[in-house]
């Protein structure tokens, strides 16, 4: 009787430790059903993307990845009216050199470059 209750214990924990057993990402990631369903749920939440962006934003590799894909960054530039009314408009040009700032993106020397550059620029298209 003792021996079969000590076996039930040693059997019912090593259950329980089993459950707690995290999955293999790269086995989960090995199925190409599952992969797309875990890229797109990551895709259509707004918040899983922006923690996906935020982790991406902090890898250099991935980072590299963006800006050596040439279809990502002509989507990304190849809208010339917004750059054109952007160059155009000091407020929002100003805006977006803060936020890229403030995320790491541009050093202060450039920013207090850029800031100068348009003050210089605004300067002198009020004397025309």
């Amino acid at each position: 009787m003792k021996k079969s209750i000590i076996l039930l214990l040693i059997l019912g924990s090593q259950i329980l430790i089993s459950c707690n057993q995290k999955p293999d990402v790269d086995k989960i990631l090995k199925d190409q059903e599952t992969k797309e369903r875990i890229f797109k749920s990551i895709a259509e939440n707004h918040e899983y993307m922006t923690e996906f962006m935020e982790t991406m934003h902090n890898n250099e590799h991935a980072m590299q990845m963006m800006m050596n894909n040439n279809m990502m960054m002509n989507n990304m530039m190849g809208n010339k009216n917004m750059m054109h009314q952007m160059m155009n408009d000091s407020t929002k040009m100003h805006n977006m050199l803060q936020m890229m700032h403030q995320k790491g993106i541009i050093s202060n020397t450039c920013f207090q470059s850029c800031m100068e550059n348009m003050s210089t620029k605004k300067t002198s298209d009020n004397k025309e």
